[in-house]
């Protein structure tokens, strides 16, 4: 049976107060499930019903005769129980331990009519599920995972009612009500409310995704809403997704003039001591995220409001009343205001609270009222509440500091709910003001009874970041000093304090503080007497310095790299935050690398400086050689951008610059020459070739490597460690995330020609100089005769690989013409070798190929995700009639033993191999490092004509001998059987319900009927049939001005991908989020859709259909 419930505050579960007691009582004589409230419908009266409960195990998928048809499926009865109405929600096992894929629920009860042929409505909340309804043991419909209104006709008298619920699920949410609320469109629902005057009326806004079911008894959908006392009436507003059941409890008699009642799904319903008018009104889109929109209806925001995901109870607190009766008698030692507050005609304190706190005296509940300046209490209390006012002339970041012990709280500004908590050492709020006036209050409930608890807030506004070129200033002013940085991840002491323990190094110190965690720094056990200034990145301007100095100034720079260690952790792929970093921001800002360095991850106490900083110590980070003397890299450290957009300070300004985004070209404010002449680049520029430096841009000194190289393409390779044993190096003695180089070359014309610039450059950033200009785009326009190109890369990761190449554009061919085009060059027998890799092992990214004596002519097909320089050779090489180049991030290069007049087709297949098996893994979903060969095979097929007779991979190489595996029947049929392994273990691992086999007969009518479904799928086959010239103008009817150019090319390859796919088979995989997406009309929505292929079975691709706007695009393939 049901175990009793107990209503708390949202966020507030635990003992009772005293009051809450009381209003527990109160509610508890009409929230028992048993004790059946009628739905509002009229003539007809409605029994409680009874609820048996089943397990039984028919599968998890609705639909597909999982509804108590199945004579083999057996059911066994749990339990019963006497309830309201059908209605169950919860999750898992949580209920009662049944598990939520095997519910199978049954409620039987009685609905009695006056008259016969009454009509009513029943309303079904449904998700997940098969539904059958019976009326007088006739089945009246039935029906699987949809929410839907049955209206139905009733026999004079007792009529009885039967619904059973299969559910298919790892959640069960399902309600049905029998209820006629007066329904108003938004403009009927403005001229009603007319009649009311909000300016005296107080307004509730509460909404909720769906009823919490987290504890023991909540799993009727019902929310409990407590009502405080108000001399002024009340309007509530009831938001939700699902269904869901709100009680009113009014223990005070509030006079209630109206409830406005809104859900996405049907049949959420309102039971009120009271009587008080209810109102329908049409669904909105965030239910449990926003509450703006109660505007649009009475022209103004609520007074209170509360939104989250789901809850199962609340205390409505009292309001903020602007009247003078509520105002204490001013404590002389407080400083107040002369102002008046809003709607007052009294002065009244600003910037401080009226603190009304109800305690335990002699066995009765005492109120006590004064004003404080920031509520705070400290032993056993029954109720907190702390109203005041905060004036601000102008924008302000403020921070609520929040420390609460045994204590439940809520923080409420401007009538918004904005931060709730429970028993925690200390939270920090940050809210931004605006010009005004502005209502705060708090309200605090005790964890248990009796227990003594602590409540704290301290509110501050927060400290002004600093910008790069500002606090460079500020610095430089004081003279010549030593930087000691200080790095900790939090505090151990309760307060969270760190108490430095600061020593005289012989000369004025600046202080650079950082924590993860915020912490308060304490001053008091140092000596000071050298303390030029501190430098914290933390946000809060009064709370983070203690017993400092007055004369030593505190700055406030955000972005200082935070760490508490001196050497990264392993697995570190790039320098942000570490040491590293942050010495080359002190670097930047004051001319000179820090002095010292102290680090501990949990502390309450830290000496600085931990270590003196020599020479070798900063080797052991990766600085060879440290020097103040100018290089080409020493001013912009780490980010290329800053190197491309001078700016007057010596390091980013994060402030005032945007974002760096690798896939943006970057576009220069100011015209900057290339780094040629530091180098000393400008003379003796090679032609055909490119000379090429290669730099470790932390240290100064002469590059790692200078010299002629055929190609603009380098890749790490091995790497060693260093003398130091701290850092990997690689073969150029560079740490891979220190790498930068640069090339110059010349490129001669002899006629004018468009080109294309193809560049891979991973974690990195890169600029293209030609003709002494900055290159963006994939193509440029070239005259007749030589060009200057000019590229400069700084690498940002663990690994660096980059290539550089212009060439002659190639159209992108339809795997249809790419066919035809292969069907007149390649003679009927051939034998077609494939190649493939993820990237070459080479630091020139070359890859050697000895093509063996096939004894027939050969199609070479080439596949890479990085950009391979091939090079072709062996005795094979005379026979190639053909070549597929394929690399999905830019163009490999063809070289070696091979006729001029080969023909090359640059083809990028996004789903090649480099491997027979893939390596598959079940994370969450199921992951493969690499497709299977079948699959590719297949791939090739449809788009050349060939089938592929034999293979050579691996994940990197230097050389191949080719070919290496011949594809035979045996090993055809070898690799088939692994791809229906992978098939099934895919299935396993994400669940049959999410692939396609069992898709045919759940797709949901309404759903893919709706205009968001139809336009994903039209343009999806617009692309898969290539009818490029009515996807433009399917564009182009929506507004959208784009460049066909680009969406030429991206269709085309989309086009390439579907190749062999069913154009008039496309199954959707629509969740509970994005079926809410689609029915609002979101302009932002992916829908995923499967494609059937031709001619294998059960063989599918998963696609995105991806929407910006009016615009449909594919947004992910697998």
């Amino acid at each position: 049976m049901t175990k009793s419930r107990k209503y708390f505050p949202a966020c507030f579960s635990g003992r009772l107060s005293i009051i809450s007691v009381f209003i527990f009582i109160i509610a508890a004589s009409f929230m028992s499930p048993a004790n059946a409230l009628s739905d509002n419908q009229k003539d007809v009266r409605i029994s409680s019903f009874k609820a048996h409960y089943y397990t039984e195990n028919d599968g998890r998928n609705p639909g597909r005769k999982n509804d108590g048809t199945i004579k083999d499926v057996v059911s066994k009865l749990q339990f019963t129980e006497s309830v309201k109405r059908p209605s169950i929600n919860f999750s898992y096992s949580d209920f009662n331990g049944i598990n939520s894929y095997n519910f199978y629920g049954v409620w039987e009860g009685v609905i009695s009519a006056d008259s016969e042929g009454q009509s009513v409505k029943a309303h079904f909340d449904v998700s997940k599920s098969d539904v059958s309804f019976y009326l007088n043991d006739k089945l009246l419909e039935k029906w699987n995972d949809v929410s839907k209104i049955v209206q139905f006709s009733l026999n004079k008298g007792d009529n009885k009612i039967r619904i059973e619920l299969h559910n298919h699920w790892h959640t069960t949410s399902f309600n049905v009500s029998f209820t006629d609320y007066q329904k108003l469109d938004k403009s009927t629902a403005v001229e009603v409310f007319k009649g009311i005057d909000f300016n005296s009326t107080k307004s509730i806004y509460l909404g909720a995704y769906e009823a919490s079911s987290r504890n023991p008894g909540e799993n009727y959908n019902e929310i409990l809403v407590t009502l405080p006392g108000s001399p002024e009436p009340i309007f509530i507003f009831l938001n939700s997704f699902r269904a869901v059941n709100w009680v009113i409890n009014n223990p005070q008699n509030a006079k209630i003039v109206g409830i406005a009642l809104r859900g996405r799904s049907p049949g959420s319903t309102v039971a009120i001591t009271s009587p008080a008018p209810v109102y329908q009104l049409p669904a909105s889109k965030n239910a449990h995220k926003s509450s703006y929109d109660i505007q649009a209806f009475i022209g103004k925001n609520a007074d209170y409001a509360f939104t989250e995901y789901g809850f199962s109870s609340i205390i409505i607190p009292d309001f903020f009343q602007a009247r003078a009766k509520d105002a204490p008698k001013r404590n002389d030692s407080i400083s107040t205001s002369e102002s008046p507050g809003p709607g007052r005609t009294d002065k009244y304190a600003v910037n401080s609270f009226v603190e009304s706190l109800v305690v335990q005296q002699q066995n009765n509940p005492v109120t006590r009222t004064r004003i404080v300046k920031e509520p705070s209490l400290d032993g056993a209390f029954i109720k907190g509440t702390w109203k005041g006012y905060v004036d601000v002339s102008k924008t302000t970041d403020k921070s609520f500091k929040i420390s609460h012990k045994g204590v439940r709280a809520e923080l409420i500004i401007d009538g918004k709910s904005v931060w709730r908590g429970k028993n925690s050492r200390e939270n920090v709020y940050q809210y931004t003001f605006k010009p005004g006036r502005h209502e705060v209050m708090f309200v605090a409930y005790p964890e248990e009874d009796s227990r003594p608890a602590k409540f704290d807030v301290s509110i501050t506004d927060n400290a002004k970041d600093l910008k790069y070129d500002q606090l460079a200033t500020l610095l430089r002013r004081l003279g010549n000093f030593d930087s000691i940085y200080c790095g900790v991840e939090k505090s151990k002491s309760p307060d969270r304090r760190v108490d430095i323990r600061l020593h005289d190094l012989g000369k004025p110190v600046v202080l650079f503080l950082t924590s993860n965690q915020q912490v308060v720094w304490d001053f008091r056990n140092s000596d000071t007497d050298r303390l030029a200034a501190v430098v914290t990145s933390a946000k809060n301007s009064a709370g983070s310095i203690k017993n400092l100095p007055s004369h030593v100034p505190v700055y406030h720079f955000f972005n200082l790299a935070k760490t508490a260690q001196f050497i990264p952790v392993r697995g570190k792929r790039n320098i942000d935050n570490t040491f590293k970093s942050a010495a080359l921001q002190i670097l930047a800002l004051t001319g000179k690398l820090p002095a010292g360095f102290s680090g501990v991850r949990e502390t309450d106490t830290v000496a600085v400086p931990g270590i003196v900083l020599e020479r070798e110590k900063y080797r052991q980070i990766g600085f060879a050689d440290v020097s103040p003397d100018y290089n080409i890299f020493i001013e912009y450290p780490d980010k290329i951008d800053i190197v491309f957009n001078p700016v007057t300070t010596k390091f980013i300004d994060s402030n005032s610059s945007s974002e760096f985004t690798q896939t943006r070209p970057i576009k220069p404010e100011v015209q900057r020459k290339s780094w040629a002449e530091p180098l000393g680049a400008t003379e003796d520029i090679p032609t055909g070739a490119f000379r090429a430096y290669y730099f470790d841009i932390f240290n100064s000194g002469l590059p790692k490597f200078s010299g002629i190289v055929e190609d603009v393409s380098i890749s790490s390779t091995s790497t060693k460690r260093n003398s130091t044993g701290t850092a990997s190096v690689d073969d150029h003695g560079i740490i891979p995330e220190n790498f930068g180089a640069f090339w110059i070359g010349n490129i001669n014309l002899e006629k004018e020609e468009e080109m294309e610039i193809n560049i891979d450059s991973g974690h990195s950033a890169t600029r293209v100089l030609i003709d002494d200009k900055v290159v963006n785009g994939k193509t440029i326009s070239l005259q007749k005769g030589l060009h200057k190109v000019e590229i400069e890369h700084v690498n940002n990761w663990h690994t660096y690989g980059f290539s550089f190449s212009l060439t002659e554009p190639q159209t992108l061919l339809a795997y249809e013409e790419l066919r035809e085009q292969l069907g007149n060059i390649l003679p009927r027998k051939v034998h077609t070798a494939y190649v493939g890799v993820y990237r070459s092992k080479s630091g020139d990214n070359a890859i050697t190929l000895d093509i063996k004596n096939a004894g027939k002519p050969v199609f070479l097909i080439l596949a890479s995700a990085h950009p391979v320089n091939w090079v072709i050779g062996g005795a094979g090489a005379k026979d190639i009639k053909a070549l597929l180049v394929s690399s999905t991030h830019s163009k490999s290069k063809i070289k070696g033993n091979i006729k001029q007049d080969i023909p090359i087709f640059h083809f990028p297949m996004w789903n090649f191999t480099y491997q027979l098996k893939s390596n598959c893994e079940c994370q969450g979903s199921y992951y493969c490092a690499s497709r299977d060969l079948f699959d590719t095979i297949d791939y090739v097929a449809t788009i050349t004509g060939q089938k592929i007779d034999s293979f050579t991979g691996n994940y990197s190489a230097k050389s191949f001998v080719v070919p290496d595996t011949i594809i035979d029947k045996k090993q055809f049929k070898a690799l088939s059987k692994i791809a229906k392994e992978n098939r099934q273990a895919q299935a396993k691992c994400e669940g049959p319900e999410l692939t396609p086999q069992y898709l045919d007969k759940r797709q949901r009518k309404q759903i893919r009927a709706h205009p968001s479904v139809q336009d994903a799928l039209k343009a999806m086959k617009l692309i898969r049939d290539n009818r490029f010239d009515e996807y433009i103008a399917y564009m182009e009817t929506r507004n959208r001005n784009v460049n066909q150019n680009e969406i030429k090319e991206m269709f085309l390859f989309q086009h390439n991908y579907f190749a062999g796919y069913d154009p008039s088979i496309a199954y959707h995989m629509i969740d509970k989020k994005m079926y809410e997406k689609i029915i609002a009309n979101k302009p932002k929505l992916t829908i995923p859709l499967l494609l059937k292929k031709e001619n294998l079975k059960d063989h599918y691709i998963k696609v995105h259909m991806n929407k910006a706007g009016d615009r449909w695009a594919v947004s992910f393939i697998r």
